[in-house]
């Protein structure tokens, strides 16, 4: 009967340390110090080659999402109403404090400077010691509706952006 006791003893701590050990890791996984989570964001476009600003700066909302995935929705109103789709994508971590992401999104119809076909961003991101806010370095390249790159047109093809990100929080 002691033995008995001794060994549920034994199993018993087993699992409380096990248990303890999976929360932490729960809590560490959706720790806002990282990037996983919604962002309110404003965009800077430039030309790559003068760095000078392109238009006006617009508003976007990025969700980066556990396990690596990534959507987006934006107010550029250098497209047309209905000309551009949300955007979807992936993301990981490169560094402490830094990521890469990729997203796409479909031009549904040529208007204004852009084409029919698809945007791709390329994001390098950079979070703030307090993991509240970041900044992003992005290129933009654009592709025709057989996914041919579209070569360069000024300004805008390829593009670039800086954005600033604010994590979005209950307040």
């Amino acid at each position: 009967m002691k033995s008995r006791m001794r060994l549920f003893g034994v199993v018993l701590v087993c699992a409380i340390a096990l248990a303890s050990e999976r929360g932490a890791k729960a809590q560490s996984e959706q720790s806002p110090k990282g990037l996983q989570g919604t962002w309110r964001v404003t965009v800077t476009p430039y030309n790559c080659v003068t760095k000078l600003p392109l238009g006006s700066s617009f508003h976007a909302l990025l969700a980066f999402a556990r396990g690596g995935t990534l959507s987006g929705a934006s107010s550029n109103s250098g497209f047309q109403p209905g000309q551009y789709s949300a955007s979807f994508g992936v993301w990981r971590q490169t560094g402490q404090r830094a990521y890469s992401a990729v997203t796409d999104a479909f031009i549904l119809f040529s208007g204004g400077p852009f084409p029919a076909g698809t945007q791709e961003i390329r994001h390098s991101i950079h979070v703030s010691a307090d993991g509240n806010r970041f900044i992003d370095d992005a290129s933009v390249n654009y592709f025709d509706i057989n996914d041919v790159p579209i070569p360069p047109q000024a300004p805008l093809i390829p593009g670039c952006a800086t954005a600033a990100g604010q994590r979005l929080e209950w307040q």
